[in-house]
C-alpha cells in the first residue's frame, strides 16, 4: 500500500504544508521552510495524527495526516490552530471532498476534546495563620434573597439538510437515511463554538460532532457517523442539536438503511 505522510506545521502565524513519502532517516524534506520542518520532524510540542482513507484506480490507500503545534501554546492556542487548520482544509478547492469530510471532522473532535479539557481549575488556596478566635458578634437578619435563576441557553440557530450520493446543492429535507447519505449543516446565523450534535440510535447516544464557529450562510458538509450503522441493516436514528452541552431541539427519528 503507497502510504503518504501528510505534515502540517504552523509557524511563525502560517501554516506551512509538507507532503512527502516516507524516507529513511538523515533525509530531508526540499522546499519546506526550516522552522515549519522542525516542527514537523520533532513535533515536540502538542500534536494532531489521523488517517484518511482514499480509492485509487479501485484500491483502498490510505494518508497519514499530522499537524504539529508550536512549543508553550496554551489550550486555547492549539484550538485556534486546529481551527485555523479546519478552514483552510474547508477553502481548498483542489482538495477531494471525502478527503476534506474526513479531515475536518477528525479536528472538529479534536477541537471539542481540547476544549472540554481547558476548563480552568480553582487556584489552590494559601495557608494562613488563623487569628485567634473571636466572640461572636450578634446575629444579623438579612432579607431573604431570590433563588438564583439557571441562565437559559441560547439556541444556535442553524438548518439541517440531507443529500444522497451524487447529490449536490444545498440538500433536501431529510426522510430515509442511509450509510452514503451526508448532512449539510447551514448556519442561519452566526455560531460561536457551542454547537454540537448528538446522534442517538433508538434512544441510544452513538455519535457527537462539535460544530467550528460558522458564520450566517455558511455550510459545513459531514457524512453520517459510521457507529450508527454498527451491527444493524436498519435502525431507527435521531439528530440532537445542542447548545453549550445541553440539548435544545430534537430531530427525527428518522429510517436509517445500512
Amino acid at each position: 500500500m503507497n502510504r503518504l505522510t501528510i505534515a502540517l506545521a504552523l509557524a511563525a502565524g502560517a501554516m506551512f504544508p509538507a507532503l512527502a513519502q516516507e524516507k529513511p532517516a538523515g533525509s530531508t524534506i526540499q522546499g519546506t521552510d526550516p522552522e515549519a520542518l522542525k516542527l514537523v520532524t520533532d513535533c515536540n510540542a502538542r500534536k494532531f495524527e489521523t488517517v484518511v482513507e482514499r480509492d485509487e484506480n479501485g484500491e483502498k490507500k490510505s494518508s497519514k495526516v499530522k499537524l504539529c503545534g508550536k512549543q508553550g501554546q496554551t489550550d486555547a492556542e492549539w484550538a485556534a490552530t486546529l481551527k485555523d487548520a479546519a478552514a483552510k482544509i474547508e477553502a481548498n478547492e483542489k482538495m477531494p471532498q471525502t478527503a476534506k469530510d474526513q479531515l475536518t471532522s477528525a479536528l472538529r473532535a479534536e477541537i471539542a476534546k481540547v476544549e472540554a479539557g481547558a476548563v480552568a481549575l480553582p487556584a489552590p488556596v494559601a495557608s494562613v495563620e488563623q487569628p485567634a478566635p473571636q466572640p461572636a458578634p450578634p446575629p444579623v437578619i438579612v432579607a431573604a434573597k431570590t433563588p438564583a435563576v439557571a441562565p437559559v441557553v441560547k439556541k444556535p440557530k442553524l438548518t439541517i439538510r440531507c443529500l444522497a450520493p451524487g447529490e449536490k446543492g444545498t440538500g433536501s429535507s431529510c426522510a430515509t437515511l442511509d450509510r452514503a447519505t451526508r448532512l449539510s449543516i447551514i448556519a442561519d446565523a452566526d455560531l460561536g463554538g457551542e454547537a454540537s450534535l448528538r446522534f442517538l440510535r433508538r434512544g441510544d447516544e452513538r455519535a457527537k460532532l462539535a460544530l467550528a464557529p460558522m458564520r450566517q450562510g455558511e455550510t459545513y458538509r459531514s457524512k453520517l457517523p459510521p457507529e450508527l450503522c454498527a451491527g444493524v441493516a436498519s435502525t431507527k436514528v435521531e439528530i440532537q442539536v445542542m447548545g453549550s452541552g445541553q440539548v435544545v431541539e430534537t430531530l427525527g427519528p428518522y429510517s436509517l438503511r445500512c
